[in-house]
């Protein structure tokens, strides 16, 4: 045997151990997707998931919420405390009979699993297998499938070897989550009446705004239109950083707050044309192209940053006709949106959206985008 087999080999018997008594524990499986009401986190050795932000206290950073409640894994791809070892994905299936081969396990050199950026071996359209170690000493094998749409949404498949710890004799703290008490300014609230609006990117008289109540969209009149429009879209180098349409339609030479400026300001969402940001290769910072998507603008935001009642997106498509505004709004507390009066999401995919606008309570669910018109297709509820 060679030197590094020699060493991989010493390490397998010291870490995981092999023999005829030795056993793995059933197959635990967990389903994530990022969304709000998916588990976000797991914690291996009591066979637990958390949802984002679960049991965080006041103050605690991702990592001090991560050791209060013996975190392992996130589920976006980041290990914590967490040792690992790359093994072939043949192991998963054969792990048993190699558990019972009195021969240590080889393994390959330690190897933290993901980076900075999440997924790393993961990323792949290829199942991986690790060999893990936990802060608290259980021994376990985990394999994670690839995704299987484009958000990302991904099996993950662990086994522990069994009697639990290394050591025997250790007994795991049961750290008990705290329980949610719903205020009771939550339970009063029921949604009222589903409305189905569908807006067009803006552009001369498209009907590209709404307010909440409004069964109807606002048209865009021909007054908002700036003189040089048709010279601002015969040339889309004039539009970087800018809209499409303009400064919302004023143009992009335009920025005073005009009449037609506060007509879109004045609606609490409002389609339109953005250039797209993306990562660059090194995945060092966020650059912007020149490929307009549409997005969806909400304007007249309520944020009171004591309350954290700040807008958040994340919901999955399918809960808007099943959550309700107590349970949306506990969500929502585990995770504070941003402190703005004014933000955008992406409108090329399905999702849902709870946000305080005008100072109502509204769930909305964007549902379609049509490339060729130009139209966004969306429906939403308000909190009474």
């Amino acid at each position: 045997m060679d030197a590094v087999n020699r060493v991989g080999a010493e390490a397998g018997l010291a870490f995981f151990p092999s023999g005829l008594d030795v056993k793995l524990g059933p197959i635990q499986t967990l389903q994530w997707t990022p969304y709000l009401e998916s588990p976000a986190a797991v914690d291996f050795d009591r066979g637990r998931t958390l949802m984002l932000n679960e049991g965080k206290e006041l103050g605690d950073s991702r990592e001090d919420w991560a050791d209060r409640w013996q975190i392992d894994f996130f589920l976006d791809g980041v290990t914590h405390r967490l040792r690992t070892w790359f093994v072939d994905n043949s192991r998963w299936d054969s792990i048993d009979q190699d558990v019972a081969n009195p021969s240590p396990i080889e393994l390959n050199v330690e190897d933290d699993c993901t980076d900075r950026y999440g997924y790393r071996d993961v990323k792949s359209q290829e199942p991986v297998t690790y060999l893990f170690i936990t802060n608290e000493g259980n021994r376990g094998i985990l394999r994670i499938d690839p995704p299987t749409d484009e958000l990302g949404s991904r099996t993950w498949r662990y086994r522990l070897w069994d009697k639990g710890l290394w050591d025997r004799d250790a007994v795991l703290d049961d750290l008990p989550l705290p329980k949610q008490t719903v205020p009771a300014e939550y339970t009063s609230l029921r949604w009222g009446e589903s409305i189905s609006v569908t807006l067009q990117t803006s552009a001369p008289e498209a009907a590209c705004m709404v307010s909440l109540g409004d069964a109807e969209p606002t048209v865009l009149p021909e007054s908002a239109i700036s003189d040089d429009w048709d010279d601002v879209h015969a040339n889309q180098e004039n539009l970087y950083f800018y809209y499409k349409g303009g400064n919302y339609g004023e143009g992009h030479r335009k920025w005073k707050n005009d009449a037609a400026r506060k007509l879109f300001y004045d609606a609490d969402m409002v389609a339109a044309n953005f250039f797209v940001s993306e990562w660059n290769a090194a995945r060092s910072k966020s650059v912007y192209t020149k490929r307009l998507a549409p997005e969806l603008v909400f304007n007249n935001i309520h944020y009171d940053a004591d309350a954290g009642d700040g807008p958040i997106a994340g919901f999955s498509p399918e809960i808007f006709d099943t959550i309700s505004p107590a349970e949306a709004l506990m969500h929502r507390d585990r995770e504070i949106g941003p402190e703005k009066t004014r933000f955008s999401i992406d409108a090329s995919q399905p999702c849902v959206v709870l946000v305080k606008l005008s100072g109502k309570l509204a769930m909305v669910h964007v549902q379609k985008l049509d490339a060729e018109t130009n139209t966004v297709t969306l429906r939403y509820k308000i909190a009474e």
